[in-house]
């Protein structure tokens, strides 16, 4: 009976696959602002910029230099849920794939006050993909809401739609893209 104790034991601990670690003890959430600043400015430094602006429906479409595009930044900022005053206010749910990847988490904003209602973190083989935020706010003059998605390695998007009361609806819609440079292999 001990070996078949010691031999179950042991086929347990060669089974079964070590998770990966989603985030260290000061983070509350996954790290999302940190990996955007990264690869923003990763490739900001190899890459050319293209910016498309729409606002109600005109597009202007532009070159823009590295530290325009690192302006944007600021707008990530604000879906930055990782602080300690957000801990609590968001129910997680992970997915993995059938290889044990991590494919997927999503947090859903679990008070009515919070900004960021849904952060969505999709991964390629266990590395960060794409990520999706939707954010909303109301006061007693506006309304607005506003969609974010950041693509690592490829660029972003954010729109916002923003209703101010007996003044006409305000949508901007802000694409912007790496595009390699000649010079960059």
């Amino acid at each position: 009976m001990k070996y078949y104790t010691l031999i179950i034991s042991v086929l347990l601990l060669i089974s079964c696959k070590k998770e990966a670690t989603v985030h260290t003890n000061k983070d509350y959430f996954y790290p999302v602002y940190n990996l955007i600043e990264k690869d923003l400015k990763n490739n900001l430094g190899k890459n050319s910029v293209q910016k498309s602006v729409s606002i109600n429906g005109k597009m202007n479409t532009l070159q823009i230099a590295d530290s325009a595009a690192l302006n944007d930044l600021q707008l990530f900022r604000q879906i930055n849920i990782n602080n300690p005053g957000q801990a609590g206010m968001y129910n997680g749910d992970t997915t993995y794939n059938i290889a044990g990847d991590l494919e997927k988490i999503k947090y859903q904003a679990n008070n009515p006050e919070s900004r960021i209602r849904e952060m969505v973190i999709y991964f390629n083989r266990g590395i960060p993909g794409l990520v999706r935020a939707v954010e909303k706010s109301k006061s007693l003059i506006n309304y607005s809401f506003q969609e974010f998605e950041y693509e690592f390695g490829v660029g972003y998007k954010i729109n916002t739609t923003q209703k101010l009361i007996r003044k006409d609806t305000l949508h901007v819609d802000i694409r912007t893209t790496f595009i390699p440079s000649h010079n960059s292999k």
